[in-house]
C-alpha cells in the first residue's frame, strides 16, 4: 500500500482502533497502549499487504494478534496447588490448598469451568465427596468421574495461575436492540430485547470467538448462569459455535458506527425531507381531486399520509430491486424469510405493517403505519385479530348488519381507540379508504415524487455499505450489503419523517384541528 494512502486509512481507523481496545482493557492508558502497538503494527506489516481493498480484513487480523500478545505478556503467574490423586472417602480434597487465597481462586474458577467438568469437581472439591458417591449422584461410571476430575483440575490450575481481567462489560454493560425485517412475526425480539444478559452475550462474540469461559469472563457474570442463555441464542442461530467456540451470527450496528454514518448522511436526509414536502404540496391538489373517501382530511393528516405511503412505496421498490422478494430472503431459526440485525442504541419508532389476504382478510387491505413515539392507532390493535379487521373494512364499506354483542364489544373499543366515530345511530371509520382504482390513481399521481425520494436511497446505501463494512467482522461480510439495504429505512423513512416533524412541516398534536382523523391508517378495499 502507498504510503500516504496508508497514513490516510490510519488517521481513519485510529478510532475505531481505539474502542476496539477500550471493550479488551481495565484502564484508559491500557487501551492507549494496546491501540498505539496495534496501529505500529499495521504500518510494519502493510508492505505485505498486495490488495488494498482488504485493508479492513487485514487490520482486523492485526489488532487480534496484537490483543493476543499484549495479554500474554500482562499475564503474571502465581503457584498453587491442587491434588494429584484422588483421596479416599474421608480425605479432605481442599487440604493440600496451603492458604485461603488459593480456595478464594479455586472457588472463582468454578465459575468458569463448562457444566459437564463443574458439576463432578464441585462435589468433589467443594462438597468433599468420593469418586464412587460421585459416580452416583451423577449416574456415570467411576472411571468416567476420575477422568472429569482429571480434566477438570488441569483446567482449575491454569485458571489459578493466570490473573483474570474481566472485560468493560462487566462493569459497562451495553444495550442491544434486534432488528428484524421480513416474515411475522418476529420471534427474536422478546427473547433478546428484554434480556441484557442474553444482548452482552452477542455483544461479546462480535470482533472475537470466544470460549464459554471467556464470554463468562467479558460480561462478569458466572458461566453457570449464562451456559442456557448460550445455548438458546445458539439455537436461534444468533450465535455459530465452531469448536468450542462462539461467534455472533448477525451484523451489530454500534453507537460508534453509527455516528460515522449520521455524519456522512445527515445533509441527503435534509435535502430529501425538504423535497418530499414540497412536492407534496404541489400535488394537494391533485390528491384530493381523486375523490376517495377521507379526501377532505386537514393538511396535517394529508402530509402524515402521503409521506408514509411515498416513504414506503420508495422503500418497497428499492428492496425489491436491491435485496429480493421477501419470500427468498434468508430463512430464520424459525423457518422464516427474513434479514435480522441488531443495534447498539435504536433510535426509530416507525413500522410499517399491512394486514391482507395472508392475514386471511379477503377483498381489502390495511395499511398501519406507526408512528410509536406519539402514536394515534397501531397495527397491533388489529394484528392477529382478524375478526376486528374483517369487521373495521365491512364498516370502511359501509354496511352496518345486524350487530350480535360480541361486534356490538368490538365496534366500541373501535369508537374507543379512534378508528371510528359514532353519530346517533351511524358509523363512520376516521381513516382514508381506497378502492382499487382510486389508489392506482394516487400512486400515478405521486410517482414522481416516489422516483424522487428513491433517486436518495441508492448514496444512502453506499454510505451505509462502506461503513458498516470497515466495523464489521470478515465472517459477516456476505450479510452487509442486504443489511446496509435494511437499515436504510431507518436513514432514508424513519429520519425524514422525523426532520419534517423536527421543521414544524408534521405535527403530532393529532386531534388539533378537532377532526379526529387517524393520520397513520389507511384501507384498500377491492373493486
Amino acid at each position: 500500500m502507498e504510503k500516504n494512502a496508508l497514513y490516510q486509512k490510519i488517521r481513519e481507523v485510529s478510532q475505531t482502533i481505539f474502542s476496539y481496545c477500550v471493550a479488551r482493557t481495565s484502564s484508559q492508558q491500557d487501551a492507549e497502549d494496546l491501540s498505539q502497538d496495534i496501529l505500529a503494527e499495521i504500518i510494519r506489516s502493510a508492505p505485505n499487504l498486495r490488495d488494498d481493498h482488504a485493508f479492513y480484513a487485514f487490520m482486523w487480523s492485526v489488532a487480534g494478534n496484537v490483543w493476543k500478545q499484549w495479554c500474554r505478556k500482562k499475564h503474571q503467574r502465581k503457584e498453587c496447588s491442587l491434588p494429584e490423586e484422588f483421596p479416599c472417602a474421608d480425605a479432605d480434597p481442599l487440604g493440600a490448598l496451603e492458604a485461603d487465597e488459593d480456595i478464594f481462586l479455586l472457588r472463582r474458577e468454578m465459575s468458569f469451568l463448562s457444566h459437564k467438568y463443574r458439576c463432578a469437581a464441585v462435589l468433589y472439591y467443594l462438597e468433599g465427596k468420593p469418586c464412587t458417591e460421585i459416580a452416583n449422584v451423577l449416574s456415570l461410571s467411576e472411571s468416567m468421574v476420575k477422568y472429569l476430575l482429571f480434566k477438570a483440575r488441569k483446567i482449575l490450575k491454569e485458571g489459578m495461575e493466570m490473573v483474570r481481567n474481566y472485560g468493560e462489560q462487566s462493569y459497562h454493560p451495553k444495550q442491544l436492540t434486534l432488528m428484524y425485517m421480513g416474515e411475522g412475526p418476529n420471534h427474536f425480539s422478546d427473547q433478546i430485547n428484554s434480556s441484557q444478559i442474553r444482548q452482552n452475550i452477542v455483544w461479546s462474540c462480535y470482533n472475537d470467538s470466544l470460549t464459554e469461559e471467556q464470554i463468562a469472563l467479558q460480561i462478569g457474570i458466572s458461566l453457570p448462569y449464562i451456559e442456557s442463555d448460550i445455548q438458546k441464542l445458539t439455537e436461534m442461530e444468533l450465535l455459530q459455535k465452531n469448536g468450542n467456540r462462539y461467534s455472533t451470527n448477525i451484523i451489530l450496528v454500534s453507537d460508534t458506527c453509527k455516528e460515522e454514518i449520521s455524519k456522512e448522511i445527515s445533509p441527503l436526509q435534509e435535502a430529501l425531507a425538504q423535497s418530499l414536502y414540497e412536492n407534496l404540496l404541489e400535488r394537494e391538489d391533485a390528491v384530493r381531486s381523486i375523490g376517495f373517501y377521507g379526501s377532505e382530511m386537514s393538511r396535517n393528516t394529508y402530509l402524515w399520509q402521503m409521506a408514509c405511503i411515498v416513504l414506503a412505496t420508495a422503500f418497497e421498490r428499492f428492496q425489491e430491486r436491491t435485496v429480493a422478494s421477501p419470500q427468498k430472503l434468508p430463512l430464520t431459526a424459525f423457518e422464516e424469510h427474513a434479514l435480522i440485525w441488531g443495534e447498539e442504541s435504536y433510535t426509530g419508532g416507525f413500522n410499517i405493517c399491512s394486514i391482507d389476504s395472508h392475514d386471511g382478510l379477503d377483498g381489502a387491505h390495511i395499511q398501519f403505519m406507526d408512528w410509536v413515539s406519539k402514536s394515534k392507532g397501531h397495527h397491533m390493535d388489529f394484528y392477529g385479530k382478524i375478526w376486528i379487521s374483517r369487521l373495521y373494512t365491512r364498516l370502511a364499506r359501509g354496511l352496518l348488519p345486524q350487530q350480535n354483542e360480541y361486534e356490538q364489544e368490538l365496534i366500541a373499543d373501535l369508537v374507543r381507540k379512534g378508528y371510528v366515530i359514532q353519530d346517533g345511530t351511524k358509523l363512520r371509520v376516521t381513516v382514508p379508504v381506497y378502492t382499487s382504482k382510486e389508489f392506482e390513481k394516487l400512486l400515478d399521481v405521486l410517482r414522481p415524487v416516489i422516483d424522487n425520494v428513491g433517486g436518495y436511497f441508492k448514496p444512502i446505501v453506499a454510505v451505509l455499505e462502506r461503513v458498516l463494512r470497515e466495523h464489521a467482522p470478515i465472517h459477516l461480510k456476505k450479510q452487509i450489503r442486504p443489511i446496509a439495504c435494511m437499515q436504510l429505512f431507518e436513514s432514508a423513512v424513519y429520519a425524514p419523517v422525523s426532520l419534517l416533524c423536527y421543521n414544524g412541516w408534521l405535527s403530532t398534536d393529532w386531534d388539533a384541528a378537532g377532526t379526529n382523523e387517524m393520520p397513520t391508517t389507511y384501507i384498500v378495499l377491492a373493486d
